[in-house]
């Protein structure tokens, strides 16, 4: 049974802001230290911003593209943050500069998902990542030689190509719990091809660059 009805409820945009928020600082200080935070005030208020957008499209979108495809097929979906996951997040990116990105997921429920619609479920994330990191690509290339490396635009644009570039290709290795575990078991090729684009459009464009 297909449905069209695709909805968001309140809470489901109040877990998705604190998420983006909580990730975009804690890339940010797992980036630049926690010094810097209080060193320049104007500039991490630039720079969160610059991550809020990037990683906020990222993974506010792979989010969706799952619960509006779950949607689509009659299932109820539903975004849940984590906190633990926000805490570690935050923990690790100030202790030891990594970052730890597991705020959350959609939590899908049916009486019957076939082997096929799971893995077109699981597929919409990575491939709205893959499809922004190519627009950000696209307008980097584009604006880099008008607007200049030291361009606020040209920052958002490369960091943007580089976070959806990541989310994607880590999202379709083929492990279990990943998106890529599940559109493994449905369709080996299918998982090839979008595994090898995305190994293409994070690494290919450096090559050109360098």
């Amino acid at each position: 049974m297909l449905m069209s009805n695709f909805s968001i409820t309140s809470r489901e945009i109040t877990e998705i802001s604190i998420s983006m928020l909580v990730l975009s600082v804690a890339l940010y200080i797992a980036m630049e230290g926690v010094s810097s935070i209080f060193t320049d005030i104007t500039s991490t208020f630039i720079n969160v911003g610059i991550l809020l957008i990037a990683l906020g499209f990222g993974f506010v979108f792979h989010e969706l593209g799952h619960k509006f495809v779950a949607q689509y097929y009659g299932a109820q979906a539903e975004f849940r943050m984590w906190p633990m996951g926000l805490v570690l997040a935050f923990g690790m990116a100030v202790l030891i500069g990594i970052i730890f990105a597991a705020p959350g997921a959609v939590y899908i429920y049916a009486e019957k998902i076939t082997r096929k619609q799971n893995g077109l479920i699981s597929l919409a994330g990575p491939f709205v990542n893959f499809t922004l990191a190519v627009i950000f690509l696209v307008l980097f290339i584009l604006l880099l030689p008008i607007l200049g490396a030291d361009s606020i635009l040209i920052r958002l644009a490369f960091i943007g190509w580089n976070i959806n570039a990541v989310l994607g290709f880590f999202n379709m290795l083929p492990i279990g719990p990943l998106d890529g575990g599940k559109i493994m078991s449905w369709n080996f090729f299918v998982w090839l091809l979008f595994f090898m684009f995305g190994i293409a459009i994070f690494f290919l464009p450096m090559l050109f660059m360098m």
